[in-house]
């Protein structure tokens, strides 16, 4: 064999010695490898899909506010942390926690609404779950023309009602006396107020 030839498979070998000590040799971790690069900061995503406006107030490390007109949405940047909020949204004021470790979407449906579809996602924040009003519907089965007072201690709600017609109201999940006249008299009960139950005017006393 030339002498040519023997140098040069000689170098290819050390060559290949080297690549294979390289692959094979253990990894020298960064001093920074495991450590996360975590901002300080993250973000508050809020959808208002109401048909009112929404306001929220967050308490913490440092205190934000944000107000938004019907159908709009609007970011904040604040610093990680749980904060206790205030937020008032279709006609009605609750106070609460929310975790802000994480950036959040806040969703505000339609009044009368849920974002329950929403709720599996651990960085959304279903606000039906504070402010949990319905649509209530009212049907007058009399044949007068109906004004409906609908109380409770902390709400009130009136309706005036064609007969044989339907109203609707938007009310929370609460139990609600209510009073009307009709047939000559006082009308008067109880109603709970849930989805899908209305509440039927007719004259008790006939």
């Amino acid at each position: 064999m030339k002498k040519n030839n023997i140098i040069k498979l000689a170098g290819m070998a050390i060559v290949l010695f080297a690549i294979f000590g390289v692959i094979t040799s253990p990894a020298i971790a960064s001093p920074n490898a495991n450590t996360e690069d975590k901002s300080p900061y993250v973000r508050m995503h809020v959808i208002n899909k109401s048909q009112f406006d929404f306001t929220i107030a967050i308490f913490g490390k440092k205190d934000y506010k944000l107000k938004l007109s019907p159908r709009s949405d609007k970011s904040v940047i604040v610093e990680r942390g749980t904060y206790s909020f205030v937020m008032h949204a279709c006609n009605a004021t609750e106070t609460g926690t929310i975790n802000l470790n994480l950036f959040r979407n806040v969703i505000v449906p339609v009044c009368g609404g849920s974002a329950l579809n929403k709720r599996k996602n651990p960085h959304n924040f279903d606000t039906t779950q504070y402010i949990k009003s319905i649509r209530m519907r009212v049907k007058n089965k009399t044949h007068e023309k109906i004004t409906v007072y609908i109380r409770n201690k902390k709400r009130n709600y009136w309706a005036t009602v064609e007969p044989k017609q339907w109203a609707s109201l938007l009310v929370f999940r609460e139990q609600y006396v209510y009073s009307f006249v009709a047939c000559g008299k006082l009308q008067s009960g109880y109603y709970k107020a849930r989805a899908n139950q209305p509440l039927y005017l007719t004259c008790k006393n006939k």
